[in-house]
């Protein structure tokens, strides 16, 4: 998984400040949850086949907590993985539009050959 800059990460954390205040405590909480404790400046490759992968997985807890939510005692993994892989791909279209970049290939992304 690769790791927010401390720009973003910063920024992240003031508006999640800023929607506590707000009363917004739900958003705030999920925030800062999912942004933990540590940025990270070492740049690092990371691909898009990469964060689709760790997409796919975290997916796949989620899916779990489904499984339990319903106290299920079997599951079709082929069925669900349909599901999770459809979401996984959606997931990254929706969230790369919302951040309008879409299309666009990530800095961390490997170079090619020619690049170097």
């Amino acid at each position: 998984m690769n790791k927010l800059n401390s720009v973003v990460y910063q920024k992240l954390l003031l508006q999640a400040e800023e929607a506590k205040v707000r009363d917004m405590k739900k958003l705030a909480i999920a925030v800062l949850n999912g942004l933990g404790t540590v940025s990270d400046e070492e740049k690092t490759v990371y691909s898009s086949t990469e964060l689709k992968e760790d997409i796919y997985n975290g997916l796949w807890k989620l899916a779990f907590n489904v499984i339990g939510y319903h106290d299920l005692e079997s599951a079709d993994i082929e069925k669900l993985n349909n599901a999770v892989a459809f979401a996984t791909n959606n997931f990254v279209k929706d969230i790369e539009q919302a951040l309008d970049v879409e299309g666009k290939i990530g800095p961390n992304e490997a170079k090619l050959p020619g690049q170097l």
